[in-house]
């Protein structure tokens, strides 16, 4: 009888932390599109040129602040977390972890790469699949081994960036280099901007076909570079390991009893955020106005991006699972759950919207950062309510669904199992499909 009450709590457990980790998926996705529509357009650059106001840095300035980056990197922890999760479940079952989980990375890389060549987005989804791979290298060690290794991947870009400032300011120094040092900046910086404004006459007026011989040649480029997966080892994996060391820990999956450590988390996350992003925005350039100096410029990239950044996403990713104890707030969030449950498909949604705001309807160059967030929240409203229609017909998004049906060879089952009311849960959950949910881990 022990044994068995011990086996539903685990599996209680088990869907309670399913639930948080769909919930925060679903919160990354919010910020992802946000951020994807006020301010990571191709055109931000043009900044100055096209949008001057006030209102409009001042948008641009709070974005970059608080949200840019900070949710891409919450995604790409969740990941981490996804396999660890994913790891405890398949060897719970009995069945061999590496051969299921590297067919599913490369069903993955299979994804990211028609996204790269057919829809010109980015390289988030091939990134994830090949670095991926390396958490294997971590899965059986040492907790201190994980986080270390952490640690030390995310010094990686600050010494790659620190060694090419050093030799540029020693090629400054020389009296034999200086002046054509100079010239060479000089020249890089005009054909930056030649090249920008190159890019943006091909994006207005480029035909579908030379959109991809385009796309497949630069993909061909960067994946034959070593330059591209030694910066793997800068970004993503820091947070992938440290994904898989809050998964491995099982902090997530019990977080009642790792409340005191979720709590600090929250303080030292917005303590050092606020400091890491505020030293990055005082010292950093911005789109349109001024180039920083290099050494400043360094500083300022390292403060935002390997202390701001993970700060604030884990001050964020601790807010929400702290408000999520509350009752009153599961509430709230419930509606969220099956944004998460098919993360893939809405942010693979994402990409035909936009192009059809922003190309199609005309408001590339017309809505600037402040404009961009209500369409954003406007964009994720409606992923809301297709969300919840679709999950409650089926058991996964339809992008989903093709990739477990790729990784295991067979047709999966799309509708939806019986449902079983899970106590203590956000209302009354399919468990069954919650358990095997696997989403866009």
């Amino acid at each position: 009888m022990t044994g068995l009450r011990s086996l539903v709590r685990r599996h209680w457990l088990l869907c309670l932390a399913l639930l948080a980790g769909v919930l925060l998926r679903a919160v990354a996705m919010l910020g992802m599109l946000i951020v994807n529509f006020s301010h990571d357009l191709d055109w931000s650059w043009w900044f100055a040129k096209l949008w001057p106001g006030t209102a409009d840095r001042v948008a641009y300035a709070l974005l970059h602040f608080f949200a840019a980056e900070k949710f891409h990197a919450l995604f790409s922890f969740l990941f981490g977390w996804g396999f660890a999760l994913q790891m405890e479940r398949t060897e719970a079952r009995g069945v061999r972890f590496f051969p299921l989980y590297a067919r599913r990375l490369f069903v993955l890389l299979l994804f990211g790469l028609v996204n790269l060549v057919l829809l010109n987005w980015d390289a988030t989804l091939v990134e994830y699949a090949l670095t991926g791979y390396l958490l294997f290298l971590f899965r059986a060690r040492a907790l201190k081994v994980v986080l270390v290794a952490a640690v030390l991947c995310a010094c990686y870009w600050p010494a790659h960036e620190a060694f090419i400032v050093r030799n540029h300011a020693r090629r400054l120094e020389d009296p034999r280099t200086a002046e054509a040092t100079r010239q060479a900046d000089v020249k890089e910086k005009a054909e930056d901007i030649a090249s920008q404004e190159s890019d943006l006459q091909f994006s207005a007026h480029a035909s579908f076909r030379q959109f991809i011989v385009r796309d497949a040649r630069e993909i061909a480029d960067d994946l034959s570079s070593g330059d591209f997966y030694l910066g793997l080892l800068g970004y993503p994996l820091p947070l992938l390991l440290l994904g898989l060391y809050v998964g491995r820990r099982r902090i997530l999956q019990n977080v009642s009893a790792h409340l005191g450590f979720v709590r600090q988390v929250f303080w030292w996350g917005l303590g050092l955020g606020l400091l890491g992003n505020g030293i990055g925005v005082l010292v950093s350039s911005y789109p349109g106005t001024y180039q920083a100096p290099w050494a400043k410029s360094w500083i300022g990239d390292a403060a935002f991006h390997q202390v701001g950044v993970p700060a604030l996403c884990f001050c964020y990713a601790s807010a929400i699972v702290l408000l999520a104890q509350r009752p009153a707030w599961k509430v709230r969030f419930a509606p969220l759950l099956p944004v998460g449950r098919m993360a893939l498909s809405n942010y693979l949604l994402h990409i035909p919207i936009f192009d059809l705001l922003f190309y199609g309807l005309g408001f590339f160059g017309k809505v600037g950062p402040l404009l961009g967030v209500p369409i954003g929240l406007a964009v994720f409203l409606l992923e809301v309510r297709f969300s919840g229609w679709w999950m409650r017909r089926f058991r996964f998004g339809p992008a989903e669904w093709l990739w477990r049906t790729l990784t295991y060879g067979r047709l999966q089952p799309m509708r939806p199992q019986r449902r079983v009311v899970v106590p203590g849960a956000w209302g009354a959950v399919t468990a069954t499909a919650a358990a095997r949910q696997e989403g866009a881990s």
